[in-house]
């Protein structure tokens, strides 16, 4: 039996123009949509006084996922604290720019929570997890620390599984549109693709789907 059709939104603060981000936000849909689970995405938008970027919020009604997505090639390297470095090939290392991924991903999902709280007072960090997503997964001999219960941490699969356990307070798909027409997202779901959107689709999901294939254990 097929399962029942799927309610799905897109509500967008910036056009994505990141190739591995583009390719998680259309995994999680054609995925949500094949299982017929409603959900939300908000996508590519600054909030909190400190402007945050979110890359992007997954939103069910069960549960909701802030999540940070970082694409590597190499081996990456990395702990709670301090930098992070990426593995060259000629064996050495690169410190990557920027703030600790694991921080960057973290103090992300604290900005929702918190932007959530401001709407009506109550705590949000039960019903909003945090996620720092190596997409399609962390290249072999990355060695980079584990989840915690502040944020998970691992490749598209372990998005997939975080997306599956239901949250306390869960957030209502409503709350989750005042709350995107509330920072002026744009609802992106009425437009019809265009003959570039698709076949950059079909690409971006062939790219993804032989990166899994491939991925070393």
């Amino acid at each position: 039996m097929s399962p029942p059709s799927a309610s799905f939104q897109i509500f967008e603060g910036d056009r994505v123009t990141n190739a591995a981000e583009i390719a998680c936000a259309r995994q999680i849909r054609r995925d949500l949509e094949a299982e017929g689970i409603d959900a939300i995405l908000l996508v590519n938008f600054t909030l909190g006084p400190r402007r945050r970027q979110i890359d992007l919020i997954v939103a069910t009604a069960a549960t909701a996922v802030v999540v940070e997505i970082k694409a590597y090639v190499h081996p990456v390297h990395g702990r709670v604290n301090g930098p992070w470095s990426v593995e060259q090939d000629n064996g050495n290392r690169r410190e990557l720019d920027g703030s600790n991924p694991y921080q960057q991903a973290l103090e992300n999902r604290f900005t929702v929570t918190d932007s959530l709280r401001g709407q009506d007072g109550r705590d949000m960090k039960d019903a909003v997890a945090g996620m720092l997503c190596l997409f399609p997964g962390a290249p072999a001999g990355s060695n980079i620390p584990a989840g915690d219960f502040k944020l998970a941490i691992g490749g598209y699969a372990e998005l997939v599984a975080l997306l599956k356990v239901p949250r306390a307070n869960a957030v209502s798909l409503d709350q989750w549109r005042a709350f995107a027409r509330a920072q002026g997202l744009v609802d992106q779901s009425t437009k019809p693709p265009s003959a570039a959107d698709r076949i950059v689709a079909q690409y971006l999901t062939a790219h993804a789907d032989l990166s899994r294939a491939t991925l070393g254990p």
